[in-house]
């Protein structure tokens, strides 16, 4: 059967179009034509406030299924596409988002009142927010779009997250696949997680958590820490997905790595040092990667050499534990400077090995076994937490809610702030290998609910 053809007149400029094309693909086409209306016997049919650029386009994706949203004509393409009706350029946008053109998608869905577009759009920056920061299209998005975006990185279950290095009295010859694990606080269970990538090395590495991201940098290549690592890998919790990022500028391993706002810190630390008369020497250096730039910059140092300092962000501010021959002194990093200020000396020099935060208190633990210090940030004022818990050696402690954990293979202790009350018992140990860092990541039911039935097989 020959084609029906209508002409479309644009601009002073006709184009041929099969009359059954534009049927198929356009409510406002198919209303006209089957009107029974003047307009649907006519053998042409004038278009303004479009253009034949965006027609052509919009007709060769009919034929070809091929259409592209580049950052300078997404939002010509998709109002004429709303203009005339057509659906499936709306459903192709929507699987067509990029970095580069979703404030244009965003423009087009709000004047537009298109809630799923917008869905759609602020999903895709979610899984690629680390591209997004680096993008100019993160400036163009308003403050409530960017909340938006992070807000959906975060769309799941806080969860507590253990990552192992290697038990060396197990594993001699070679390293052992490091196994992340999760803690259901509710029923006191492990559940494995992922492995960390066999190319990196977690022994004496810094591991951070941000924007649902896990950083891991540093370190030693292997158990032997006879070689230091200059690498440095990204886990998305929401992709499930390994990218490797900018090793530091300074090789170090056994130093705090913390993350706030868009910038991850590096601080103190040690490195080998054949040339020293040590096999090792301390770090006072600090250094910080901004997720926006992609790169590292020094900061000022340390007020003294730190292995191992404790870090923990309180009320929007890094504070950290440094250690001196007159005892143990608390200092917070000023951001707008860089530069380190004293805050207040710990009672009681306790060795502080660990340290976390709950609403505007810092909780030290480490020490004396039978207690340990908490310092209130908004007054200023210290005091000493008691208890009788187990005297187990413990790894690292992290806060959930209002709750303090502290984990280790040994046990898992928890300490309540609102309710004041301890759970000692009822959690056991982590199952991962070696020392472990303890971070909180936010995983969506979906996650979980795979876990589970990979738990149950």
């Amino acid at each position: 059967m020959e084609e029906e053809t209508v002409s479309l007149i644009i601009e002073d400029e006709q184009i041929l179009v099969d009359k059954q094309t534009l049927v198929n693909h356009s409510q406002y086409f198919r209303a006209m034509f089957s009107s029974g209306m003047r307009e649907s016997t006519q053998k042409s049919v004038v278009l303004h406030d479009v253009t034949v650029d965006v027609i052509r386009k919009l007709l060769n994706f009919f034929q070809t299924g091929q259409l592209t949203f580049e950052q300078s004509g997404t939002q010509e393409i998709l109002t004429t596409a709303i203009f005339l009706q057509m659906d499936d350029v709306i459903s192709h946008a929507k699987m067509s988002v990029t970095v580069e053109n979703a404030a244009e998608m965003f423009e087009v869905a709000d004047l537009h009142f298109l809630p799923d577009l917008e869905k759609a759009t602020l999903r895709h920056l979610s899984i690629n927010y680390l591209e997004l920061l680096r993008s100019n299209t993160f400036e163009r998005l308003t403050e409530e779009q960017q909340e938006a975006v992070r807000s959906l990185r975060f769309g799941g279950k806080d969860t507590i997250c253990t990552i192992g290095s290697y038990d060396k009295d197990v594993h001699l010859t070679q390293d052992a696949p490091r196994t992340m694990h999760l803690l259901d606080v509710q029923t006191g269970d492990w559940t494995p997680y992922c492995d960390v990538p066999s190319s990196f090395s977690t022994n004496a590495c810094g591991v951070a958590s941000l924007h649902n991201y896990l950083f891991l940098t540093g370190g030693f290549t292997s158990f032997k820490s006879d070689q230091m690592q200059k690498s440095s890998i990204c886990f998305d919790v929401l992709t499930h997905k390994w990218t490797p990022f900018a090793a530091m500028t300074d090789s170090r391993a056994n130093f705090a790595f913390i993350g706030l706002g868009n910038t991850l810190y590096a601080i103190g630390g040690n490195q080998l040092c054949r040339s020293c008369g040590s096999n090792t020497k301390a770090l006072a250096s600090v250094e910080a990667y901004d997720l926006r730039k992609g790169s590292w910059k020094r900061l000022e140092p340390l007020p003294t050499d730190m292995i191992k300092p404790c870090v923990a962000v309180c009320m929007g501010k890094i504070y950290i534990t440094l250690s001196f021959d007159n005892g143990e002194k608390l200092y917070t990093l000023l951001q707008c400077t860089g530069q380190w200020r004293r805050v207040s000396t710990v009672r009681k020099s306790r060795f502080v090995f660990s340290m976390s935060s709950v609403h505007d208190t810092l909780y030290l633990i480490g020490g004396r076994p039978g207690d340990f210090s908490c310092y209130n940030v908004t007054t200023g004022q210290w005091s000493t937490l008691f208890k009788s818990y187990s005297e187990q050696y413990l790894d690292d402690c992290v806060s959930l809610g209002d709750t303090v954990f502290m984990v280790s293979s040994n046990a898992t202790q928890c300490y309540n702030v609102k309710s004041r009350l301890w759970d000692c018992y009822r959690i056991p140990g982590s199952p991962t290998n070696g020392y472990m860092r303890t971070r909180v990541i936010n995983i969506s039911p979906r996650n979980i609910s795979k876990l589970e039935i990979e738990h149950e097989k």
